[in-house]
């Protein structure tokens, strides 16, 4: 049986990491990582971190990330199916060329549901995926270009990717999708965050701390 530790890190503990997005005055930025007894071997988070995360992150708001739907939905606007909300992302000239349906982006306040941020067809391990923590309430209009801007950000400012007022926070793959890299707009919401994390370790039996791993 394998045995689960998770810790946090401030950003000055993860000088060799490349961030997304750099801590400053409009952005909050702290990265957890994993390790087990006997070693984990696959990348992403193990099965009991993803109900660890999963849970945590929609106590803190809506969770909205990439996915695909299995049926049908109307695309235009947020849509709602199976109590999720689905919004489209247009197409690419390739996506066109190549007959290839994208990503659409799904929101949901459901833990189980919200395990497929790292588990869903759109790949965590590769780096291809992105979660936004957004406010109650009316859902913002998400486009393909926030996704692009995110995913390719490397050190950048929070302000510089021009999110909507109702993104609270990104979650972000670092390192393969070894560690979750957690930017928040403000200290109250990187607190609440962490503290749900925490919360949710202590009552999925996982050991937590804030230093490093013993090397």
């Amino acid at each position: 049986m394998t045995t689960v530790t998770m810790y946090a890190m401030e950003p000055d503990l993860a000088f060799d990491l490349q961030l997304h997005v750099q801590p400053g005055p409009a952005a909050r930025c702290k990265m957890y990582g994993w390790e087990g007894s006997p070693p984990l071997v696959d990348s992403g988070p193990p099965p009991i971190l993803e109900s660890v995360f999963a849970a945590a992150f929609v106590r803190c708001g809506v969770l909205a990330y990439l996915n695909i739907p299995g049926q049908s939905i109307a695309r235009a606007g947020w849509a709602t199916s199976n109590g999720d909300h689905w919004l489209p992302l247009s197409p690419t000239f390739a996506d066109r060329l190549r007959r290839r349906h994208p990503p659409w982006i799904m929101a949901t306040r459901a833990p189980e549901r919200a395990r497929t941020l790292f588990t869903g067809s759109v790949s965590w391990s590769q780096q291809h995926q992105v979660g936004f923590v957004l406010r109650e309430g009316r859902l913002p209009t998400l486009t393909r270009r926030h996704v692009v801007d995110v995913l390719a950000a490397r050190n950048s400012t929070l302000s510089a990717l021009g999110l909507p007022d109702e993104v609270l926070a990104l979650v972000l793959p670092a390192v393969d999708g070894d560690f979750v890299e957690v930017v928040a707009r403000d200290h109250a919401i990187e607190r609440a965050m962490h503290l749900a994390i925490s919360e949710e370790c202590e009552r999925h039996g996982v050991p937590f701390g804030t230093t490093l791993p013993p090397s």
